[in-house]
């Protein structure tokens, strides 16, 4: 697998949500029923689990606005991600206690060790870029933001 477009590759233009403020746990549920439309998750319990108990753990707020919740799994085959956008912010607990914008949760295969990694290094380098997450932030569509990903 080629590594350059690693989020658009693994992104479904349909899996991008813009939404309003809502509580975490809400834009969280949201977000894994969403993605749970895709036969690749056949369970899941085990998906929502999964993502709650990692997020009991620590938060996956990493800063900049963004969070990164994220499921490993047994029945799953490949990486897939979801993606949530609120202009207003959510309270998320993140480790600068900043509202988040931006969700990116993943789902992943535990056999895609290699590629997934890859993919929360492209994440969190990316999303450092500033500019880019105004840009993210202005875009007028779901589609907009994949553009914005894919070339950015």
């Amino acid at each position: 697998m080629e590594f350059e477009n690693i989020i658009t590759d693994n992104l479904n233009k349909d899996m991008i949500l813009d939404i309003k403020k809502m509580p975490k746990e809400q834009a969280l549920d949201l977000l894994m029923k969403t993605m749970s439309h895709d036969k690749r998750i056949s369970d899941f319990a085990q998906f929502k689990q999964s993502v709650i108990s990692r997020e009991m753990l620590m938060s996956t707020g990493i800063g900049n606005g963004i969070a990164i919740p994220h499921a490993r799994l047994d029945t799953f085959e490949g990486i897939m991600i979801g993606l949530i956008r609120c202009r207003e912010g959510i309270p998320y607990e993140s480790f600068d206690d900043a509202p988040v914008y931006f969700i990116f949760m993943i789902a992943s295969g535990r056999s895609y060790d290699k590629v997934y990694l890859k993919l929360l290094s492209a994440l969190t380098t990316k999303l450092r870029d500033d500019d880019l997450i105004k840009k993210l932030l202005a875009a007028e569509t779901p589609a907009d933001i994949f553009e914005l990903l894919k070339k950015e």
